[in-house]
């Protein structure tokens, strides 16, 4: 077979043709914009062409199947697809001396995609003095010397206004009227003939039925995909591309009224967006949390002992905290190892002191410690709450800065500092009753400092209405744990 790519006339040509009835056709991109081949055929059927024209390119992949021209639109129904095809072909096109839209449309008819702007009107191709040459195969041409045919062919042309004005589209049809067109140009008019007869059957009772409005099965579907919508752009690439593009399809479908088909695509979105794997979490971080679950209970025990140290440990306990709130897990991991070994030197320096005579009151140890886990509880909830709001925001416009405004989030927390730490380390130390009873005041009016930040402002709505993360217990953990020390403070001691 020669060559069958065109170029300049030929391609206006067949492009005028195709206003009159669908051709087969053929793209190769090939491997640059200049190896870029199409082909439009009256007669091969679309895979020959594709097949033919894969030889003349420059490259392995290849697109083919029907295009039609209306007006300035053309558009191919591929049997064969291409990733970015409409915009590729839309420039060539330009490139030949015409204007026209493009829309590529897969074997069901549905959109893929399309390049589409506002185009001056083509011209009247009756106007047009090549037009009596238009549908004029060679001299030869076996259909062209049967006068049935010619009257057979304008038969089935007719037919093509009618079947596009179809809502849905028919591709039955569609395809009967290909196949007819093909058999009229291999001077089969048997067949031909009653491809013709049965269109104009079919084509009778489709335009006999009333025209579908929306049901409520496709409100409820439509409904169900817009909901869908921001998760699929919120997974991560490349699973992101290919959930849009599936979300592309059920809303074509949707527009198409096909409820079952856009029901089984929204089944197949729902179901990978479950089965998507979480967002590796970062090692450092694993070690971190399984390091200072052991270790932290550990250090608060040995400082409320007051053991020689208890001031460096408490220090180094910041520190670390202050490391991992910040994300340097490294950092924090080190400090976590200097700090285990400062305890161990810390409970033998213990172990080797005479034990104290000692002191018939109230222990507060237990009291500090259940407040520095509460304390800790209180910024790993608030975590929980800036990793989600991270995670929802992730690749939406105009919120990029997001992890940066995460400190933000955190300086809610600034209020519940040191204060009633320090208060009860003074009270644990203080054996003289006088002394004591000025201590626990001391600690009671900064727990109501605290009461009264965890009742107010953004702490109202964290735990139930902060709208990204359910579950969580920023203020109640807190509220509780303040709770049971203001309740050991007002518990009478001894004489």
């Amino acid at each position: 077979m020669p060559n069958v790519a065109i170029e300049k006339d030929e391609v206006k040509k067949l492009l005028k043709v195709a206003k009159k009835r669908p051709l087969s056709f053929a793209v190769a991109p090939g491997k640059t914009d200049d190896d870029f081949l199409f082909a439009l055929h009256r007669k091969h059927q679309a895979a020959m062409l594709g097949k033919s024209l894969k030889k003349e390119s420059t490259g392995n992949k290849v697109a083919f199947g029907l295009c039609a021209v209306d007006g300035t639109l053309v558009t191919l129904t591929c049997e064969q697809e291409l990733p970015n095809l409409a915009k590729r072909l839309k420039k060539w096109l330009k490139k030949q001396g015409v204007s026209y839209n493009v829309r590529i449309l897969d074997a069901d008819g549905n959109v893929i995609e399309d390049d589409i702007e506002d185009l001056p009107d083509a011209p009247d191709d009756d106007e047009d003095p090549d037009d009596d040459d238009l549908f004029e195969d060679d001299a030869n041409d076996k259909a062209s010397a049967d006068p049935r045919i010619a009257k057979l062919r304008k038969v089935l042309l007719g037919f093509v206004p009618e079947i596009r004005a179809l809502t849905p589209p028919n591709p039955k049809l569609q395809s009967a009227l290909k196949m007819g067109l093909e058999k009229i140009n291999e001077g089969d008019f048997e067949t031909a003939a009653k491809l013709a007869t049965m269109i104009q059957s079919e084509l009778k009772k489709a335009q006999a039925q009333p025209t579908e409005t929306p049901s409520q099965d496709l409100r409820a579907l439509a409904a169900q995909l817009k909901d869908l919508r921001p998760k699929c752009m919120a997974a991560d690439p490349p699973a992101n591309e290919a959930l849009m593009k599936a979300w592309d399809m059920a809303a074509n479908q949707i527009k198409g009224q096909d409820a079952d088909a856009a029901a089984k695509t929204i089944k197949a979105i729902e179901g990978k967006l479950s089965n998507l794997t979480p967002a590796v979490t970062d090692p450092l971080q694993v070690q971190w949390e399984t390091v200072w679950a052991k270790l932290s209970p550990q250090v608060l025990e040995a400082v409320n002992a007051n053991v020689p140290n208890a001031q460096s440990l408490r220090a180094a306990m910041g520190m670390a905290d202050e490391a991992a709130a910040t994300g340097d897990y490294k950092k924090a991991l080190a400090v976590a190892k200097r700090l285990a070994a400062a305890l161990q030197q810390a409970k033998t320096a213990k172990a080797e002191e005479a034990p104290a005579d000692a002191v018939d009151k109230i222990d507060f140890r237990q009291t500090r410690l259940l407040w520095a886990q509460a304390r800790d509880s209180l910024r790993g909830e608030m975590k929980k709450v800036a990793d989600a709001i991270v995670t929802a925001c992730k690749n939406v416009d105009g919120v990029e800065d997001i992890q940066g405004a995460m400190p933000d989030l955190f300086a809610y927390l600034d209020p519940i500092d040191e204060q009633l730490h320090d208060a009860l380390d003074n009270l644990i130390e203080t054996t003289e009753p006088a002394a004591r009873d000025t201590q626990k005041k001391a600690c009671l009016k900064v727990i109501d400092s605290y009461l009264n930040t965890l009742n107010s402002g953004i702490f109202l709505e964290i735990d139930d209405a902060n709208g990204f993360v359910s579950g969580v217990k920023v203020r109640e953990n807190a509220v509780t744990a303040l709770g049971e020390v203001a309740k050991a403070l007002q518990t009478k001691e001894a004489a």
